[in-house]
Order: structure tokens, then sequence, then C-alpha cells
């Protein structure tokens, strides 16, 4: 609890002062201003034009994520302040499409100016559509949570592509229908494929754990093994609202039951927030006990269950995504020295031996250099080394693509009794041990 409450402290400072300069948008030219249209004289356009150039600006300093929101309910009033169109769905939406158009287009064609759009993905989404009748009484529409479109652009995504579609009369997807956890590990892009290629739940899980960072650093889950049972736990890196909880421990059994079977669940789900009075729409959805006021938010399964091969594992696509994943990693801070060593060392070991020289030569810096800003930053090349030989030894001990003499050179020992040894001490086990238990 220390730990978190220091964590957003320091991260409230950061944004103090950052955020004056970023928000300040009278930086920005006049005809910038006009083309998205924050001097509209529409005051709902306006606001959600600035939204959009803040969006621009967050992105161009490097925020990893930002929510544009166009037309957010205000009022109890149906489809006036929002487009939940259930009474007039056709004037609802004339009024809300000219604020979301202009501004929108501005920002797209922005970001594609500046060649943001190569590493910025676009997402387009809704949480539901309309039905294809008018609601009884009225001529607006009701809900439609089976047939809607969502959007993608940038970010390496190839346009004007249309992929899936509903029945004849717009009421359910019938063709290619997609699951929002098949969205999901789209949007993630290698987290996601390397995610879904796991041969195995407990790999995929490993493999979240490593990346999520990517993807948001405040949900940092541990995997941890204890006798027969796997828990996945949320660390408490900094307080999240109870709502982003719920959203990560569902997201992970969700997309499990995408790599496995509709049918799966975990035996406990632990969470730290109250009871929010719907905990039997809990148990619906997860299959089995719930418990709120724990200690963490955790998933528990059966090792048996998460080591069990999955139909869909592909160990090819995984470890091209791994590497995917770790470029990018190392990209996020780049003044950590440590994470740029590590890539290197994840790159060149399975290639054989490879000695501090080669990852000081790799970095353009003497050996000197090398072990001075590793100090500084608080652990030594030797560390490394050993946590990224622990790694790349698990994954390629349970993967049995290699002998253990193999991964005994492949990995920089001078002989397997010194790799069996050094494998004993990460795991508790011999690799032998290991390899066996993870064919169970």
């Amino acid at each position: 609890e220390l730990r978190a409450r220091m964590s957003v402290y320091e991260l409230a400072a950061r944004m103090q002062l950052s955020a004056p300069e970023v928000t300040e948008l009278t930086r920005e030219s006049t005809a910038t201003h006009r083309r998205y249209g924050s001097d509209d004289p529409n005051r709902l356009k306006a606001a959600y034009a600035r939204n959009c150039l803040l969006a621009r600006r967050l992105l161009e300093r490097g925020v990893r994520y930002v929510n544009l929101y166009c037309a957010s309910r205000a009022s109890g009033v149906d489809g006036l302040l929002n487009w939940d169109a259930h009474k007039t769905l056709r004037s609802d939406y004339e009024r809300h499409c000219p604020i979301f158009d202009q501004p929108t287009a501005a920002l797209l064609s922005d970001l594609k100016q500046r060649g943001m759009l190569d590493d910025t993905l676009v997402l387009w989404t809704t949480e539901f559509g309309r039905m294809p009748t008018h609601q009884a009484g009225t001529t607006g529409r009701d809900h439609n949570p089976d047939g809607f479109t969502c959007w993608m652009m940038g970010a390496g995504i190839r346009g004007g592509v249309s992929y899936g579609a509903t029945d004849e009369f717009g009421r359910r997807a019938v063709d290619n229908p997609t699951t929002v956890w098949d969205f999901y590990a789209t949007a993630l892009h290698a987290l996601g494929f390397a995610w879904l290629a796991s041969p195995t739940l407990l790999q995929g899980f490993q493999r979240m754990a490593r990346y999520s960072s990517i993807v948001n650093s405040a949900l940092k889950p541990q995997v941890l093994i204890t006798g027969n049972q796997v828990h996945v736990v949320r660390e408490v890196e900094a307080e999240i609202s109870d709502e982003a909880v719920d959203g990560f421990l569902a997201a992970v059994v969700g997309m499990c039951r995408t790599m496995s079977s509709p049918e799966f669940a975990p035996e406990l789900v632990t969470i730290r927030h109250a009871n929010n009075g719907h905990i039997e729409q809990y148990i619906d959805y997860f299959k089995c006990p719930v418990l709120f006021d724990a200690d963490k938010d955790t998933l528990q399964l059966s090792l048996t269950v998460a080591q069990a091969p999955l139909p869909t594992g592909n160990l090819d696509l995984a470890h091209a995504n791994d590497q995917v994943a770790e470029r990018y990693l190392a990209t996020l801070d780049t003044s950590l020295v440590q994470d740029r060593v590590r890539k290197i060392l994840l790159d060149l070991l399975p290639s054989g031996s490879v000695s501090q020289n080669d990852v000081a030569g790799q970095l353009h810096k003497s050996v000197s250099s090398l072990q001075r800003q590793l100090k500084h930053e608080g652990v030594s090349y030797r560390e490394i080394l050993e946590d990224t030989r622990r790694v790349l030894a698990t994954r390629f001990v349970q993967e049995e693509r290699y002998s253990l003499t193999q991964i005994a050179y492949l990995l920089g020992f001078s002989d397997q009794a010194n790799f069996s040894r050094a494998f004993k001490r990460w795991t508790g086990k011999t690799p032998t041990g290991y390899r066996a238990e993870s064919r169970l």
C-alpha cells in the first residue's frame, strides 16, 4: 500500500510539471484551430475539437493511451447529449455527426501528416450497435450487441479491408463474427499474438506478465506457482478504479477462453474492492466462486490446466512476436541501459555464447562505461545475464525443441552439468524433471 501511494504521488508530481505545457492550446496556430473546429460557434463541437487537439499533443509527448469520447452523457435525456438514440434516432444523429466529423478528420489528417500514424493505432469503437427496427412507440432504436462495426487505422493496419458482415437485416453478425477477445488480441499486436500463440496458458500468463507494461503501467501482473496451483496476481503499483480491476480480470479469463475452451473457468477469483451488490453477475461470468475484500486481485487455477497443450499453440509465431514485443519494450524507457542490454542478450544468446565485450560493442560503449552505467541503475551485467538465461532456459526446456546439451551451449554454459546446476538453482528442479512436469 505504501509503495502504491508513493507511486501515485510521484506520478501526480510529474503530471503537475508537464500538464501546463501540454494543455496550453494557445500555442497552436489559428489555422490549426480552424482546421479542428475549436473556434466553432457550436460549443459542443468546439469542446470536442479541443479534446482532439489535446489528444494529438499528448501522443506527441509519448503518452501511450489516449481515450477520446464524443458526446458523453451529461444528463438523463436519451439521445440529446449522447448517441443513445432510443427515442429519435435521425434527429439525434443529425445533431451529433457534425460535432464528430470535422475534429476527428482533422486529428487523423494531422497524425498522418506528422508521420505519427506509423506507430499509433487508432481504434473507433463502441460497446454495441443499434437494432435494425424501431423501438416500440418511438422513432429510435434499442441496443444491438450482436452486430456492429468498429474500425482501425494506422500502426501498419492495411486499409480498404472489411472483415465480417451481418445478415441482410443488420441484426446479427453471421460472416466471420469477431469476439471482443479477437479484437483485443489484434489491438495488442505482438503481445496479443504472442499470448494467443503460446503453447500453454501458463506460458501465455508469463508473456502477459513480461509485456504488460507495453499496454498499461498500472496493471502489473505476476504469475506465482505454489504446489499444484497457479496464481495470476495484480501487483499493486498504483491504485486504479474498481472497474479497471474487474476489466483486467475479465479480459484475462476471456483470452483464456479464446485460447482453450469457451467453458474455461478459474477455480477462484479474489478481488480487493468491496462487493458492489452484483456478485451474481461476477459468478455468472467467471463461473467460479468470487471473494471480495480480499488481500489481492487474483485468478487461481490448477497447474495441470495451466500446462495443458492448447490447440492454438504455435511456437514460431509466439517467438516472432516475442522479439517484436521485446524491441518495443526496450524503447519505452531508453534511459535504462539495462533494458537495452537485456534486449541484446535475448537476440544474441540463442545464437551462442555472448560476452560483455559483444554487448558493449552493440551499444557503442566501452566495457568500463557499460559497467559504470549499469552500476548507477543498481544492477550488474552478470545479474542481467543470469536473469536472461533463466527466462530463456525455462522457455527452451518447456518447449522441447532442443536437447539439454544444445540448451547449455545456446545459453553460454561450458557444459550440460553447469547448466543443470544453474537451472536447479533457478527453479528448484532439474531440467529433466521440469521438462517431465511440463508434459503432464
